[in-house]
């Protein structure tokens, strides 16, 4: 954020990777009015495209545990509707 408040698109996407590489997962973190200026660059573009596609495969891997591999003890069940289009894959 502070290097979107210095106008340092350069640290910005340094920044951004780095906290993304570190765990955040956070969309709307990318979508702050301080970055409104690096909407069109390409790299900040790609690097919320890394992002969606971080958040989707993570989900799907949540789905997966949920549905087919359910960690929580005794009877909790996910609603049937969360599982409703999920397909086991196979992990290794």
């Amino acid at each position: 954020m502070l290097a979107g408040f210095e106008h340092n698109p350069d640290g910005v996407i340094t920044a951004l990777k780095t906290a993304i590489r570190c765990g955040l997962r956070d969309p709307q973190v990318v979508d702050d009015p301080i970055f409104e200026d690096l909407r069109g660059d390409p790299r900040f573009i790609a690097l919320k495209d890394d992002l969606d596609e971080l958040l989707a495969v993570e989900h799907d891997l949540v789905l997966q545990l949920m549905c087919f591999n359910n960690p929580v003890p005794h009877d909790w069940q996910p609603l049937p509707e969360t599982c409703e289009e999920v397909t086991e894959q196979q992990t290794h």
